[in-house]
């Protein structure tokens, strides 16, 4: 998964210690995709409330954009990820955990845009 944007990052650090685990949460909230940007009014609204998720402005001239998938697409995930992988020794539990996991949503994995304006 994405590391810092996603529900997994937010429960299991793998390898990272905490300076990095802050540092990829708060590039991903300032690396936001610029259709996705709040208007003035609520930012300031949000802020009122969540001062401490919005310190810092989002990047002039870098967007984070994810790819997302058709239900077939996402089907063909599973199917591969759950009975092609390469590593037979895993349990079954794991393989239908790890194909739920890569079907549900896109990962730095499966493809990724960071797109600089600079």
């Amino acid at each position: 998964m994405t590391p810092g944007r996603n529900l997994a990052s937010l429960l299991k650090a793998g390898s990272r210690n905490s300076g990095q685990i802050k540092y990829d949460q708060q590039w991903h909230r300032q690396a936001v995709d610029s259709s996705l940007r709040i208007s003035p009014f609520m930012q300031k609204k949000i802020a009122h409330r969540l001062k401490a998720w919005l310190t810092d402005d989002p990047f002039a001239n870098i967007e984070f954009v994810t790819r997302d998938f058709s239900l077939a697409e996402r089907a063909e995930i599973f199917w591969h990820v759950a009975v092609h992988a390469l590593d037979d020794d895993r349990s079954l539990t794991t393989k239908m955990g790890s194909a739920a996991a890569m079907s549900a949503e896109p990962t730095h994995h499966q493809k990724m845009v960071l797109i600089d304006y600079a």
